[in-house]
């Protein structure tokens, strides 16, 4: 074969493997949102016993030095601080405006945190960030149980390779500590051999897994040259989890398309994230008798008003299930 023909065979390569999964029946759940949110039941009961929860957003891989504007979507602080300490040109204290405005009742500027770490493609590194992130938050919980004389409610969301930092919670968390998080959402997450079978650790009360056929970087991370010593089943990332009582996931489409991997953290997505949260959680009651759902993936269909990820401030609060 010439040389010549490596890249558009890699090229084609790069197409079909986002459609290289175990082949499993798909259930479909097709929800139209307006442009406000709804709760969840942990929610709604947070909000009438407690103040705010405590979230966290870990952000993913740094792959690339960049300059100029692009070095505000990169920046982060090592370790925790609220969003709301970021200068705006930032793209993290955009994160935290964006779900902060559209879901009050979810998010406060007082407790939504961004955690930063180096973004290595390593899993050393993701390990170290984890430790990091258990000693800084439980300082953090520690402070809100003094002032509050309550329990918090603890949320992380992460995109990409943040939800394997916050997996590693589970091998970084001493065994005999009560610490645990009570909703951690997935976001594009690289399923991997050496992080996967923590989802099942005690300390993750309920699990959001979100994931897109279309997302070709979250399954490109070669978790099988990794020299750790660590054997892994494929030499590319997966993604999705073996199903468990306490985990909900689904492959996501917006207005008729699938999104890909940075999509998941611009404001036209993260506008809805609440809702979509909500929906998934009440999908994962509604049916218990069906679960594990070992031969299904699960699709939610995301369909909003107006024109695809146009996102417009409205009053209504209806949500209707087709």
């Amino acid at each position: 074969m010439k040389s010549w023909l490596f890249l558009p065979n890699t090229a084609i390569l790069l197409l079909v493997l986002p459609s290289c999964t175990e082949y499993r029946q798909t259930l479909r759940k097709h929800v139209v949102f307006s442009p406000k949110n709804i709760q969840t039941s942990l929610d709604t009961t947070a909000a009438i016993e407690r103040p705010s929860a405590i979230t966290v957003w870990i952000h993913g891989t740094r792959l690339f030095y960049v300059a100029g504007n692009l070095s505000n979507f990169q920046f982060s602080k090592p370790g925790l601080h609220l969003a709301r300490d970021y200068a705006p040109q930032y793209h993290l204290y955009q994160v935290g405006k964006t779900l902060i405005e559209s879901a009050p009742h979810l998010f406060s500027s007082d407790s939504f945190y961004i955690f930063g770490w180096s973004g290595k493609l390593d899993f050393n590194a993701r390990e170290q960030a984890a430790e990091r992130l258990y000693k800084e938050l439980s300082v953090v919980i520690e402070q809100y149980e003094q002032k509050y004389n309550a329990q918090p409610v603890v949320r992380i969301i992460t995109h990409s390779h943040g939800g394997n930092v916050a997996l590693n919670l589970a091998r970084v968390t001493p065994k005999k500590e009560s610490f645990h998080i009570d909703e951690l959402i997935l976001l594009a997450c690289p399923v991997q051999d050496h992080t996967a079978s923590l989802i099942r650790s005690s300390i993750f009360k309920k699990i959001f897994c979100i994931y897109s056929q279309l997302d070709i970087c979250q399954i490109l991370d070669p978790q099988g040259f990794y020299k750790n010593g660590t054997k892994s089943s494929s030499w590319l990332s997966g993604r999705y989890f073996p199903e468990q009582e306490n985990l909900e996931q689904v492959k996501i489409k917006m207005n008729g398309r699938s999104i890909f991997h940075s999509e998941f953290v611009f404001p036209r997505f993260l506008a809805f994230l609440a809702e979509i949260i909500g929906t998934m959680d009440h999908w994962h009651k509604e049916i218990p008798q069906d679960k594990p759902f070992a031969k299904f993936i699960k699709m939610l269909h995301v369909r909003t008003n107006g024109k695809p990820f146009k996102f417009k401030h409205s009053h209504s609060n209806k949500l209707a299930l087709a």
